[in-house]
């Protein structure tokens, strides 16, 4: 069972991601662990501690200022005020296989080169921290993201700018397997079923997870091309 320690990391971290209901929550602990609760008592104190362990992972990423992974220093790890919407950029270029590396450190380089301030902890100045903000959007839509210009009655203008994201990632994953379809996908990856009805947590697990099939799809062709050039050599 999850350790009183475990249980404390874990309330203190929810406390620290803005704009995370209980609602997101519960939504994060059926997606990570699906066949550990009942319908209707959705708790960390059931899960193992192996369990708990994961969802602490998890919530690290989500936290600003949470302490960085064992073996990682501070100066590799991002916070700071600007941390969460930069990290979640970097991290929708990382989905899009514009970016290799989706480590800290990585997207801390970055910045450095857009804004010549060593850290993103230092990053202070709205003026200078929209410098990096803006050249990862322009990154993105380079990429094929279509941003959002607004909000309307139904999303927030958070959630339409993640679904710009996870639209991009299916249109190129759509380049290489024609037969996707993201509603379809998502019905399968997702308890809710459509996209229209996901929360933003969920929408960001469902990023990750079409990530990771662009990946897979973008190495299957290019083993089959390079099967072809060296067919065509011999």
């Amino acid at each position: 069972m999850t350790t009183p320690g475990q249980n404390k990391t874990i309330h203190t971290l929810r406390a620290r991601i803005g704009s995370f209901t209980d609602g997101d929550y519960r939504d994060m602990l059926r997606r990570l662990f699906p066949n550990s609760f009942a319908e209707a008592e959705v708790s960390s104190r059931f899960l193992t501690s192996d369990q708990a362990a994961r969802l602490i992972d998890e919530l690290k990423k989500l936290a600003p200022g949470a302490a960085p992974p064992a073996g990682r220093r501070a100066s590799q790890t991002a916070s700071g005020r600007w941390a969460p919407i930069l990290r979640a950029l970097w991290i929708s270029g990382y989905n899009l296989k514009l970016i290799d590396n989706r480590d800290d450190a990585a997207m801390i380089a970055f910045v450095e080169r857009q804004t010549h301030i060593g850290h993103v902890q230092w990053l202070t100045d709205p003026r200078e921290a929209a410098k990096a903000v803006e050249a990862l959007k322009d990154w993105l839509r380079r990429g094929g993201v279509v941003w959002p210009e607004r909000g309307d009655d139904v999303h927030t203008i958070a959630w339409l700018r993640k679904r710009a994201v996870l639209d991009a990632i299916a249109r190129k994953i759509a380049e290489l397997d024609p037969s996707f379809d993201l509603e379809d996908y998502a019905a399968g990856a997702v308890a809710h079923g459509r996209v229209d009805r996901l929360g933003e947590m969920e929408i960001d697990s469902l990023a990750l997870q079409l990530g990771r099939k662009l990946r897979e799809l973008r190495a299957l062709r290019d083993q089959r091309d390079q099967r072809m050039k060296q067919k065509g050599a011999a």
